[in-house]
Formats: structure tokens, sequence, C-alpha cells
């Protein structure tokens, strides 16, 4: 997992997270409804999901330039890079600008509300159908119809693709239990995201707890490339980014 540092307070402070498992979102944050929507999709990704998933309002930096630095990192960093450009707000254009310039084409999907609160003029629709035509694009009128087809991006993921794969084959391996384990195999990928790296000890006794087998379920996780433990004294399970 990449890390990176800004500077506050004279203190120089790392965060961890932003890896290919992360999902960068920008829109307008004055358009309350875009935001809220965008909060809930944020909440209910990584509820769901062992992704993360960055809204560039919620840093923490010690002056414009460090909070560009830290969006910058991350757009370069995120398997995929969401903008919706409703009303055209300058930093969400340039946010995209950056994203253009250091991302594949695939990894970028521009969004636009088309009700009548969104004030998406035709000039502006000029622009992304003859500029940007090649990226994937999502013109939406309702919420839900924006949820399915953001969805069906997160779903190529590899991380998310993995994980899927994962949940085949603790249901057909352990059909009787196999809630459980899909919940613990959430709950502890998850853990890892947030919290970072555990113990191989600590890994051990948190799934034994709760009744499911480790060395199982660790092999799981290894095999489909979404968790793996270090080796030694020191060894530590983690994430495979």
């Amino acid at each position: 997992m990449a890390t990176k540092s800004v500077q506050k307070g004279g203190a120089r402070k790392r965060l961890s997270g932003i890896s290919a498992n992360t999902v960068f979102l920008a829109c307008n944050f004055g358009n309350k409804r875009v935001k809220g929507h965008f909060n809930s999709l944020k909440r209910s990704w990584e509820d769901n999901l062992p992704i993360r998933v960055y809204l560039s309002d919620k840093v923490v930096a010690g002056g414009a330039r460090d909070l560009w630095q830290d969006i910058t990192l991350t757009i370069k960093e995120a398997n995929l890079a969401i903008f919706d450009v409703t009303s055209f707000r300058p930093n969400v254009v340039l946010e995209l600008g950056f994203a253009l310039a250091n991302k594949q084409a695939g990894q970028i999907v521009i969004c636009r509300d088309l009700t009548p609160g969104g004030r998406t003029s035709p000039e502006q629709t000029d622009w992304l159908l003859s500029d940007i035509s090649h990226l994937s694009r999502i013109d939406y009128k309702s919420f839900g119809t924006l949820d399915k087809k953001l969805l069906q991006h997160i779903e190529r993921m590899s991380t998310v693709r993995n994980f899927y794969n994962l949940i085949k084959e603790i249901e057909r391996q352990y059909s009787s239990v196999a809630a459980l384990y899909m919940t613990e195999t959430l709950n502890l990928l998850k853990a890892l995201r947030d919290i970072g790296p555990i113990s191989r000890q600590e890994f051990k006794s948190r799934l034994r707890d709760r009744g499911v087998d480790a060395k199982k379920l660790g092999g799981l996780l290894a095999r489909f490339s979404l968790a793996k433990p270090t080796y030694g004294r020191k060894g530590v399970w983690k994430l495979v980014d």
C-alpha cells in the first residue's frame, strides 16, 4: 500500500490508504444534492466492498499546496477516478485535466446531472461530446441510473472481481456456514483497509473467536490476491494492492 506525507504545523504526518484499491470521487461540493449522494455512495461502497473511496473534501492538509499534492497523488494511484462535472466547478475540471494527463482513459468516468437543477448548459454539453468523447460518460436524470452505471465500473476493478470470486468459492466450499464466512471475510478485509496490517497471531485469534478456520480462509485470501501474510518474527497480514 502506498503512503504519502503532508506538512502540518511543522510536523510531517504520514497518510496511508491510497492504492490500486482506491476510487477517487470529485464533484461540486456546493451542489448539496449531488454531494450528498456522493457521500452516500462512499459509505455504501466502503461498507459492502473491500475498497477505499476518496473524496477530496475530506483531506486534512497544511495548506493549498499540500492539498493539491495530496489530491494529485491520489488521482495517480487510484484504480478509478470519477468526476461529476455538473455545474463545472473549477476544482473538478482542474482535477479532471490532471487525470487526463496521468491516467488511462479506461480509468476515468465523467458524470453529469441533466435534471433542470443540474445546470449543465448546451455549451458544456458540446464540450463534453467533442473534446473528450472517447471517455466513459454517464448522463443521468436519476441517481438510480447513476448508481447502476457506476457500479458496473466499480465491479471491473480487480479487487472487486477477486472479492466476488472469493465469495463464490466460499458458497461452494462452505454452504452450511457460508454466511458466517462471507461476513467475517468482508469484516477482515475492511479492518485491513481501515486499520492497516495485523499480526499473524491476531489474524488467527480474530477468526477463531468467530468460529472461522483461519488457515482455510487465509488460503482463500491469498489465492484470490486479496490479502497475504509476511513471515518472520514480526510477520503480518496485509492487503494486496
